[in-house]
């Protein structure tokens, strides 16, 4: 069963409702187009070392500023800035955000239509109940 919070539990017929609609946008394309990416982009050791070197840059950056060194500081921004352009000229990257941008909208598009669907269900609730 799905669950709300820790204390309350969704009725059944919804959390059967949720677990279908769940099991639809798994298998909807641009979904699993946004996964296939993904995964691709996980198992690229280019990408993850790109990640680590931008992380390292920051870290340097912070540690240089705390210790009032602003040429030092300077030189790991440039470097984290060119790592940051490399990373997002990659094609896996850019073809990443497309995908996550797409999956993005789907789900917004869905929420909407959920959001609108109960504001009017509960609307219609209150009208019924001042009637």
């Amino acid at each position: 069963m799905l669950e709300k919070s820790q204390n309350e539990k969704i009725d059944p017929p919804v959390a059967e409702i949720l677990a279908e609609l769940l099991a639809k946008l798994k298998e909807h394309e641009l979904v699993e187009n946004f996964q296939e990416i993904a995964a691709t982009v996980e198992n690229q050791p280019e990408i993850a070392q790109l990640e680590e070197n931008i992380k390292t840059a920051q870290q340097e950056i912070v540690n240089f500023d705390h210790y009032e060194k602003p040429e030092a500081a300077a030189r790991a921004k440039k470097q984290a800035d060119e790592y940051t352009r490399t990373l997002n000229n990659l094609p896996q990257v850019q073809e990443y955000r497309v995908r996550l941008s797409d999956a993005n909208d789907l789900l917004q598009g869905i929420t909407t239509i959920i959001q609108e669907k109960m504001q009017e269900n509960i609307s219609q609730k209150i009208k019924n109940t001042n009637e």
